[in-house]
């Protein structure tokens, strides 16, 4: 029994709307692409491609084609954000990838976000503390890596109504990859406080071909080649060994400082 010349439309439709769900969540959720479900939507577009009429196959091809190209653009925009707002991270060596991360956190993100709120246009009233590396390259992992600017969760900056509704959407300038969440305002301009989350993501690059793990008398024990391991970038003494440097406190005798 033939099917009607409308159910071969369907089923493509359908399987368009898997093929952009796949690009599309990945890159705006933060879920790493699934390659599985474009060939599953191109297979039951082939299966009901040849029981319907011509007309229902040119229709079916469209979406088809139109769902492949819109998933294309995606990706090139991803790849675009990716060398703008990812630093290197090339998880298929493990001993490169723990590296390039340990001089992430506990050299270069620090001091940017340092040299970043400088110029934000707020009074900044909570110091900035980015997490340690992991202590080996075996803690290196295919997912993508949230870090909190702060360790209690929370950033809080003063200053008036407009400039902290102009600082929270300046993150979109800062160069890494930023979600700015639980936006709280308190007090009344001018002397106004706002906190908020702000956690920085970092994808991997490779990260579908993680790395094998790496036996430690490969890599110098658990505290790292060069003294990366347990290193962080927050309030206290320096880098390495479980140390910390401190930047970007209160300045004295603002209304409301912590």
């Amino acid at each position: 029994m033939r099917s009607s010349p409308a159910m071969p439309i369907i089923v493509a439709v359908v399987g368009a709307i898997a093929c952009l769900l796949a690009i599309i969540l990945p890159y705006f959720l933060l879920i790493q692409p699934t390659q599985q479900r474009i060939d599953a939507a191109t297979a039951r577009f082939n299966a009901a491609f040849n029981d319907s009429t011509p007309t229902a196959h040119n229709a079916a091809q469209k979406q088809l084609d139109d769902a492949k190209a819109s998933a294309a653009d995606i990706r090139n925009q991803w790849h675009v954000k990716e060398k703008t707002l990812m630093p290197p991270f090339d998880v298929s060596h493990r001993d490169t990838a723990w590296k390039q991360l340990a001089h992430e956190l506990s050299e270069n993100l620090g001091p940017s976000l340092e040299r970043w709120m400088s110029h934000a246009g707020v009074v900044q009233l909570s110091s900035i503390a980015i997490q340690a590396p992991p202590n080996s390259p075996n803690g290196i992992t295919g997912s993508p890596i949230p870090v909190p600017v702060n360790s209690s969760g929370q950033m809080t900056v003063g200053g008036d109504f407009r400039s902290l509704l102009a600082h929270v959407l300046k993150w979109n300038d800062f160069n890494r990859l930023v979600l700015i969440d639980q936006l709280k305002l308190a007090g009344n301009s001018p002397n106004m406080q706002a906190t908020y989350t702000a956690t920085v993501f970092i994808f991997p690059q490779n990260g579908d071909k993680l790395g094998a793990t790496i036996a430690k008398s490969g890599v110098g024990g658990t505290t790292g080649a060069g003294g990366f391991g347990g290193g962080a970038y927050g309030a206290g003494g320096g880098y390495g060994g479980g140390g910390a440097r401190g930047f970007g406190g209160p300045p004295p005798g603002f209304a409301g400082g912590r």
